[in-house]
């Protein structure tokens, strides 16, 4: 397929300048990109919606995100509001550039040997040290600083109030933009929610281990039935080794949507192939 018909009085894109660090009067803007799926109605109902993304880190903004608000499916959303967009800041097309190429070791951070997690903190902290040397003030890039971000991107774009629609991440997002921004929020709708609040001993990596103890509790369930073990042997290794083969030898797939795939070719690595396990647990129609 073709990429999609871009059309700039409906899919709307350009920069917000935000203060990279709001605790210093000093501090340098920054730019964050922004997509507005402008309504089909001139009167919309809900007014405008921002999506607020998961990951932490997932990126927003692509041509498959036109191509799929072009789609009749999606009419009823177009007609109901403004759909808002936008990359956090070091995401994406956003600024600021750095902690890009920090190797993931699996999909998630879950390690695929016992030092996989080691070496990722270590690549981890290394990146951080060089963009502190760069001048790019790393503390802030934070839950709170997008929650601001979100605040200020409503009020560049001139809407007085709009729904919050969060998903994972994006539900702990939108909770500290209630905080900061209650008289902006039309509603919020919170998909996959993530507990407000600090997190308890190892953060965002308590569900990184949270992956890797279930499926040795199911890998161990498994051995403990006679079938199973006879049927499927060592289950957590062959579900590892299976993403291991696509990194090394990915399946190339041709002739997909250009707009989706640079060049209508989707490289089916073990990133790509473990994404489609992970959003099998939101999805239930791809389960």
């Amino acid at each position: 397929q073709a990429a999609p018909q871009y059309d700039p009085e409906e899919f709307v894109c350009g920069y917000v300048l935000v203060p990279e660090d709001r605790t210093n009067p000093d501090s340098r803007l920054i730019k964050l990109s922004v997509l507005r799926i402008v309504s089909t109605s001139d009167t919309p109902d809900a007014g405008a919606i921002i999506r607020l993304t998961g990951g932490p880190g997932g990126p927003s903004l692509s041509a498959g995100r036109v191509r799929a608000y072009q789609a009749p499916s999606n009419q009823p959303v177009r007609e109901a509001a403004d759909l808002i967009f936008f990359d956090h800041r070091g995401i994406g097309y956003s600024e600021a550039d750095f902690c890009r190429a920090v190797p993931r070791i699996f999909q998630f951070g879950v390690p695929t040997e016992s030092e996989g997690m080691q070496f990722w903190q270590e690549a981890f902290r290394k990146c951080i040290s060089e963009a502190q040397q760069q001048g790019i003030a790393v503390d802030a890039y934070s839950t709170w600083q997008n929650a601001l971000d979100v605040r200020d991107i409503r009020i560049a774009l001139g809407y007085d109030e709009w729904t919050l629609f969060g998903v994972s991440y994006g539900t702990e997002l939108a909770q500290a933009v209630l905080d900061v921004d209650e008289d902006g929020t039309r509603a919020a709708i919170l998909d996959s929610v993530v507990p407000a609040g600090p997190w308890g001993p190892g953060g965002w990596e308590a569900p990184v281990y949270g992956f890797r103890s279930a499926l040795n509790t199911v890998s161990e369930a498994c051995a403990n039935d006679r079938r199973c073990a006879r049927d499927i042997g060592d289950m957590a290794g062959r579900f590892i080794a299976a993403f291991e083969s696509f990194d090394a030898d990915p399946l190339i797939i041709e002739d997909q949507d250009a707009g989706t795939y640079l060049g209508g070719r989707l490289v089916l690595d073990g990133t790509v192939a473990a994404s489609a396990v992970f959003l099998a647990l939101y999805i239930n129609v791809l389960y």
